[in-house]
């Protein structure tokens, strides 16, 4: 199995356990008191496959968490552990954005003489981690994409 569909699988894992969660949650409450044998053996039912369901998505956590921290990704000459390279990526975006946030404030500002800061060189500096947030992200996706991993019953 690839780590993206680990990834896809964890994800599915918990849209389930949700809607679960979610039908016992509706079906805690009984309006007639000749349901509630009934019902509390459904939900006690219920509640052991919740159990299961969290099991395996904790299982599918821990192996791709693991995963993403033995593989390693060269960038430039560097080799990074895909946990750290996923960091510095987002780092990175959180920058980008702030970036992008005050370049656009200045922007509508009518008279430029009254921006304090050099727009050409702000505008040069977000190319820059744009290019370097698009490079992390093609590379943690390639690594994410390719890399076979082991999930054990």
């Amino acid at each position: 199995m690839y780590l993206i569909e680990a990834i896809i699988e964890k994800s599915h894992i918990k849209e389930n356990a949700d809607m679960l969660a979610r039908h016992i949650k509706e079906s805690l409450f009984v309006y007639d008191d000749r349901n509630i044998k009934f019902l509390s053996a459904a939900i006690n039912t219920k509640l052991s496959e919740l159990d299961e369901l969290y099991n395996k998505y904790q299982k599918f956590a821990r192996i791709i968490e693991s995963s993403k921290s033995s593989i390693t990704i060269n960038l430039d000459g560097t080799k990074l552990a895909l946990t750290d390279a996923i960091a510095i990526r987002d780092a990175f975006q959180s920058k980008l954005d702030l970036l992008l946030e005050i370049y656009e404030k200045a922007l509508k500002v009518e008279d430029k003489s009254k921006v304090s800061l050099d727009l050409d060189d702000l505008f040069d500096k977000i190319r820059e981690l744009k290019v370097d947030v698009r490079t992390l992200t093609y590379r943690i996706d390639q690594a994410i994409w390719s890399t076979d991993i082991s999930i054990k019953d």
